[in-house]
């Protein structure tokens, strides 16, 4: 009733590896909502919110894309280029802050309709394609408490604590802060890569 089964699949190699790099990644991508709005203020932009919208309006466009090339190319790979283009995004944030150019921030909010499609709707796909159906449910739920919850939680937290040692009153600092999380998020995409696309590799040459 508890859905406590759903842990067994971490004894599953390839599972546990997507379930900590999804929850590591998720964890650098609590900033986006936290901080970008504040950082478009700070930059003059006078409509925060309806320039945070354009992720979403990108997202619809990038969720149709995926449903066309889904079935041509391995899922895993998408998690892939979602999470590239994550640390990219954060690198944007940082040029930005650098230049002090609003056009550079808006290209960053844009990356987010692919990033969320390409590393949590691909990543549920990417679960349903290898647990049994009988698990799939707990699979998911078990996919959201880790990165929705868990790392959310912690991703708050932490994300809270390099903003306040990385930003202060001037436009500059902003960069030191989307560089600590640039290269946070290279550490799930450095264990997906190696767990998944590397043992994949290794054992299509046995």
């Amino acid at each position: 009733a508890l859905g406590l089964t759903a842990f067994k699949l971490l004894k599953v190699r390839e599972l546990r590896v997507f379930y900590i790099a999804s929850a590591l990644f998720t964890i650098p991508c609590v900033s986006f909502y936290m901080f970008v709005p504040t950082m478009l203020r700070e930059f003059g932009s006078l409509h925060p919110t309806a320039q945070m919208t354009l992720g979403q309006a990108v997202e619809i466009v990038s969720m149709l894309f995926l449903s066309f090339v889904a079935g041509r190319f391995r899922i895993r790979w998408f998690l892939i280029v979602g999470m590239v283009l994550g640390i990219t995004r954060f690198a944007l944030f940082a040029l930005a802050g650098e230049l002090g150019v609003l056009a550079v921030i808006w290209l960053g909010i844009a990356l987010h309709g692919p990033i969320y499609t390409f590393t949590v709707v691909a990543g549920r796909i990417f679960l349903d394609k290898r647990v049994p159906s009988t698990m799939r449910g707990q699979a998911q739920a078990l996919y959201q408490l880790l990165v929705g919850s868990v790392a959310g939680i912690v991703g708050s937290f932490f994300c809270e604590t390099v903003y306040q040692y990385q930003v202060t009153e001037e436009l500059s600092s902003w960069t030191g802060l989307w560089l600590v999380l640039a290269a946070f998020a290279m550490i799930p995409l450095a264990y997906f890569f190696i767990g998944v696309i590397g043992k994949s590799g290794e054992e299509a040459t046995k």
